[in-house]
């Protein structure tokens, strides 16, 4: 297989070869100015009206996850519910 061959074959979600990918918990701001917080498997959200209670809460939910915590800088909404 060449080079070209490598980068134009499609990628399958199923191939062994990829990494699994990784959990995470998303903490952005709403269009209404508030704060969300969800995770990557849409199992968990929450929305807070301070930053810092938001991030709290996102960094003990992550602990005990076991994930990371991702900031966003775009407007999110809470679509997990």
């Amino acid at each position: 297989m060449t080079v070209n061959g490598a980068l134009s074959r499609p990628r399958d979600a199923r191939d062994p070869a990829l990494p699994e990918p990784q959990p995470y918990i998303l903490v952005g701001a709403s269009v209404n100015s508030l704060w969300v917080v969800k995770d990557s498997s849409a199992r968990l959200g929450a929305v807070f009206r301070s930053a810092d209670v938001a991030m709290r809460f996102a960094r003990r939910e992550a602990r005990a996850l076991g994930c990371r915590v991702v900031v966003d800088g775009g407007l999110i909404k809470l679509d997990c519910l």
